[in-house]
């Protein structure tokens, strides 16, 4: 009667123990699984990181460019508009010289 008690208290030790390996078992996979997951997401987050770095810089280049081209188109418009009023002002004079020898 005695032994088997204690057979029994034992049985029932062994059971629990092996029962707590096996959620620890459980727990340290989902552990892993976790770290992995996370792992997985960190690097996705990077490659999209890196990908936005390039964009922001392709359009930032693009951003340039558009400056620089109206920059050009502005100084165009402004060469433009002192030519023609030069060629405006010498119209004028040369309308002024033909009436004048007109008079004459």
């Amino acid at each position: 009667s005695c032994s088997s008690k204690i057979f029994g208290s034992d049985a029932g030790s062994e059971w629990q123990l092996q029962a707590l390996r096996m959620e620890h078992d459980a727990v340290d996979m989902r552990c892993l699984e976790t770290e992995h997951l996370i792992k997985e997401k960190m690097k996705h987050l990077k490659a999209g990181r890196d990908r936005l770095r390039r964009e922001q810089a392709q359009l930032q280049e693009m951003q340039q460019t558009v400056r620089e081209r109206q920059r050009a188109q502005e100084e165009r418009q402004r060469q433009e508009q002192t030519q023609l009023a030069a060629a405006t002002q010498q119209h004028a004079l040369q309308q002024e010289l033909s009436y004048e020898s007109h008079l004459q």
